[in-house]
């Protein structure tokens, strides 16, 4: 779930085929593909969007923001926009500008618990702990089956002098490790 998007370029194509199911020459055609469309309606903030993906997936940060940007510009109601343009600046260390992406991600769309999981990862590295625990009880909140968020969140609490807190958060990434292991079992056995 801890989508900080880091991808660094052995993990790009690995992130490509995973995110869009292909290669990076199926890649590079996709952009084709987008840039013709863009070129065809040049108001298609779906496009930008989908492109900022395939460019973010290549390494090409620059290029992925400003598709992101664009897309924003025609459609600034979209969260998603928002938040994968945050996930870049998070990734190349402009916090700020990250912050300010999932801020505005989650005020169109609260419901999402990767934005809030996001923005305490930006906020742990600018030693906010106190907002960082509240983004993670939040994400925790929306979705409490994601043994990643109470790690983070338990280790903020062991950070902050607050053990029992982490102890209950640890146990709790226990609990759900233990009822993936069995889920995962379960479909090993059934194959």
């Amino acid at each position: 779930m801890l989508k900080n998007v880091t991808i660094g370029l052995i993990c790009s194509l690995f992130f490509i085929s995973l995110i869009t199911g292909c290669t990076k020459s199926k890649a590079d055609q996709k952009i084709e593909l987008l840039t013709r469309r863009i070129k065809q309606n040049p108001k298609n903030a779906d496009a930008y969007s989908k492109r900022g993906v395939y460019y973010e997936a290549l390494g090409k940060t620059e290029e992925a923001i400003q598709d992101y940007s664009r897309a924003i510009e025609i459609d600034p109601n979209a969260a998603n926009y928002y938040f994968n343009r945050g996930n870049i600046y998070s990734s190349k260390e402009h916090y700020q500008k990250a912050l300010n992406d999932y801020n505005k991600a989650i005020e169109l769309s609260k419901n999402d618990p990767d934005f809030y999981v996001n923005r305490g990862l930006v906020e742990k590295k600018l030693g906010h702990f106190d907002k960082a625990i509240g983004n993670f009880s939040a994400a925790i909140w929306l979705n409490n089956s994601d043994p990643d968020t109470y790690q983070v969140r338990g280790e903020l609490y062991q950070q902050q002098g607050q053990q029992s807190l982490a102890n209950a958060d640890f146990k709790q990434v226990e609990k759900l490790k233990a009822k993936q292991q069995k889920q995962k079992d379960r479909r090993t056995k059934k194959e």
